[in-house]
């Protein structure tokens, strides 16, 4: 199975921040429907949001772009275990 990019977007801010999506999508200084759209996969931001959404999470924007990969969820346990 693969992981989607509102998958992610979705457990990024669980994982990293415990951030609600209101919180998220002022800090984006969108509002918060447009980002609820990304996490359920409706609608995929643009480049800009996508490293603006890196910095908030401290992550490399690779990290993004591997939506397909299947070990996702675990890369990301390891990556925070290591932070």
């Amino acid at each position: 199975m693969s992981v989607e990019l509102g998958e992610q977007l979705r457990e990024l801010r669980l994982l990293r921040t415990y951030y609600t999506q209101a919180q998220v999508a002022e800090l984006l200084s969108i509002d918060r429907s447009s980002y609820t759209r990304y996490e359920m996969g409706t609608t995929e931001p643009p480049i800009s949001t996508l490293l603006k959404l890196c910095e908030i999470y401290g992550i490399s924007c690779f990290v993004l772009d591997t939506k397909k990969d299947c070990n996702y969820l675990r890369f990301m346990v390891r990556l925070i275990c290591e932070t």
